[in-house]
């Protein structure tokens, strides 16, 4: 079972809104399956256009 487990993505959104990288910081699911999947969903998210620098960006991911 997942539940109560912890996947940190570190994401780079270009200000185009595109996720330019996507990489595992931390992570305590213990199946690279997984993990892969939420890398996966990650890359394809689109933000919306900004201004300025590309943002560096850490999200957590909690299965309960």
């Amino acid at each position: 079972s997942a539940g109560g487990q912890r996947v940190t993505v570190r994401m780079i959104i270009q200000n185009t809104g595109i996720v330019s990288r996507a990489t595992i910081s931390n992570s305590t699911l213990q199946d690279p399956a997984v993990e892969r999947c939420v890398l996966f969903w990650v890359r394809a998210i689109r933000f919306p256009k900004f201004d300025g620098a590309p943002l560096d960006e850490r999200v957590n991911f909690l299965f309960q």
